[in-house]
């Protein structure tokens, strides 16, 4: 079965006080927006629940499960505006750039993990629905990249949260699946287009569990390939 709705989200959505905006299947999500202006979605399921920023990057700004609260010690109470990922740098989980990436060298002049992180997202909603493995919620996004006589790509991020255990595949998005986790899947489809048309990137996407073993102490997570 495969059945899904979609809620396409507005910022005047967002206000001071938490409120619900779906219920189903054990999970919520619900909206708010922090004191620094920046929007918020709360996806909660019977383990714990993830703080994800929709127009922000869509990073993962919070993850707690089992009681246990998944992100590294940090200085900053909440996300703030920034142009580059160590202005707000206390997330669980950021998409970093797919034109340049990592820490810039001697020689390189892109920011810190390249453009993604702080990006203004175009459009992010939710989805609700069920597939083959039963029941789930989802963030999406779209963040269009086009530069004149450059690069032009777009990206879409999705965090889906289910109540009970999902296969985690292999990245390639084939196969059997290699293990099973009930935290958030994290999944970044991208795609590259040149202006000459010739150059395509296939997605790519990662797989944050609810073990926080792959993230934590290691800081925020470049969100590309599925660990």
């Amino acid at each position: 079965m495969n059945v899904r709705t979609a809620i396409h989200f507005r910022k005047s959505f967002f206000g001071e006080a938490e409120r619900p905006i779906a219920e189903a299947h054990g999970m919520t999500a619900s909206l708010f927006r922090y004191d620094s202006g920046i929007e918020a979605v709360r996806l909660s399921n019977r383990r714990g629940h993830l703080v994800v920023l929709p127009y922000y990057g869509q990073m993962v700004w919070d993850a707690v499960f089992d009681g246990v609260d998944l992100t590294m010690a940090n200085m900053f109470d909440m996300p703030r505006p920034a142009s580059e990922i160590v202005g707000t740098y206390g997330c669980f989980a950021f998409h970093s750039g797919l034109l340049r990436n990592g820490c810039p060298g001697p020689q390189d002049s892109h920011p810190l993990h390249g453009e993604m992180p702080c990006a203004s997202m175009d459009a992010a909603g939710l989805e609700v629905g069920e597939d083959d493995e039963g029941p789930y919620m989802a963030l999406t996004g779209r963040r269009e990249y086009v530069m004149g006589f450059g690069a032009h790509y777009v990206a879409r991020p999705r965090v889906v949260s289910a109540p009970r255990l999902r296969p985690v595949r292999h990245p390639d998005g084939g196969g059997k699946p290699v293990g099973c986790d009930d935290g958030p899947d994290v999944h970044v489809p991208r795609q590259l287009r040149l202006r000459r048309g010739r150059a395509h990137r296939p997605a790519r996407s990662l797989h944050a569990g609810g073990d926080g073993g792959a993230h934590r102490g290691a800081g925020p997570c470049a969100a590309q390939p599925r660990l």
